[in-house]
């Protein structure tokens, strides 16, 4: 496990019982339900808080919200004007709520209400960002000339860093909204020309058939790219093989972290992504993943910017380093095996 660091409890900004945080606010963060995720209709996810019906049942919401401004603990490491509070400070995987304080503190506006996870550290080279409304970021960063469009979090506070060109170290993570177990050395393909042209004979054959219910392309896991954009822009098609798994009890939902590589390049077996994938028992369907087994599914990419002391090149043991979810705090990390 990633090692936590003991995060500070600051004070609540506003005189007690003056903090007052509106049900509006919490009822404008909490998404509809969905019977799966559907394509786009524009380029970028509406409210990345949509992502905690993938995790944690719509009815506890709202209560785990408020349970998170009450008992959470505030960062003292962001700007002026606004708080931001983990909840549950034990669990490896946090709600992690933006809040925009008014007048002297004494009110506050939550705009943003995200699941905040470890990540594997990968070194990305920055391109651009999205400043989006929620006050989350969109950031596009390249490895080896690959993009990847991630969530930041706390881009409000990172975002100065992310000059383009630079050179940054990101604790990768992404959120599951499908994860399934596929045959060894062999993935389930639904995007690319292979699957356009299998997909068309299929409809063919079974007519009154809708496209989304056309069943995965059976492919060797070696032509099929890692990860693929779906839908939004930082959400992936994936395919991968599980290097480890860690399992937490998370607001009463059993949780599984899978660290996991992915090759972004078919064939390209040299080039590899280092992801902690977050799947919750409702996505998993019953599926226990285990090292070794090769998944594919659909997930939000998201990450931390790290800023950390310098690490002992004789430290390096070759595998993904698992940075804890507060990364940019500037604590040393621990590997996960």
């Amino acid at each position: 496990m990633a090692k936590r660091k003991s995060a500070k409890t600051a004070k609540i900004t506003a005189p007690a019982g003056c903090l007052a945080i509106p049900r509006s606010a919490l009822e404008g963060l909490i998404p509809q339900p969905a019977s799966g995720m559907r394509m786009a209709e524009s380029e970028h996810l509406p409210r990345c808080e949509m992502l905690w019906k993938y995790l944690i049942p719509q009815e506890n919401l709202e209560k785990r919200f408020g349970d998170a401004i009450l008992k959470g603990h505030h960062r003292d490491d962001i700007p002026d004007g606004f708080d931001v509070i983990a909840f549950p400070p034990e669990s490896d995987l946090k709600l992690v709520i933006q809040m925009r304080l008014g007048f002297l503190g004494t009110t506050a506006e939550v705009v943003s209400a995200m699941p905040v996870a470890s990540g594997a550290v990968n070194t990305l080279k920055i391109v651009s960002t999205f400043e989006r409304d929620d006050g989350i970021g969109e950031v596009t960063a390249e490895l080896d000339g690959i993009p990847l469009t991630f969530f930041d979090p706390l881009y409000l506070k990172n975002r100065f860093w992310y000059v383009p060109g630079r050179k940054l170290e990101f604790a990768l993570y992404a959120i599951a909204t499908v994860c399934r177990k596929e045959k060894p050395g062999t993935a389930g393909c639904r995007v690319g020309p292979f699957f356009d042209l299998y997909a068309r004979d299929y409809l063919s054959a079974h007519p009154g058939v809708a496209r989304s219910e056309v069943p995965p392309l059976e492919m060797s896991s070696e032509l099929v790219s890692g990860l693929t954009i779906h839908a939004y822009t930082n959400s992936y098609a994936f395919n991968g093989k599980v290097r480890s798994t860690v399992s937490e009890d998370f607001l009463g939902i059993k949780t599984v972290q899978l660290n996991t590589d992915f090759h972004p390049v078919p064939g390209n077996r040299d080039l590899s992504v280092g992801i902690n994938l977050v799947a919750s028992e409702r996505v998993l369907d019953g599926f226990s993943p285990k090292k070794g087994d090769q998944i594919s599914g659909i997930a939000f990419l998201c990450a931390s910017l790290v800023i950390r002391p310098q690490q002992d090149d004789e430290d390096d043991d070759g595998d993904d380093e698992i940075i804890s979810s507060e990364p940019a705090l500037g604590k040393g990390s621990k590997r996960r095996g």
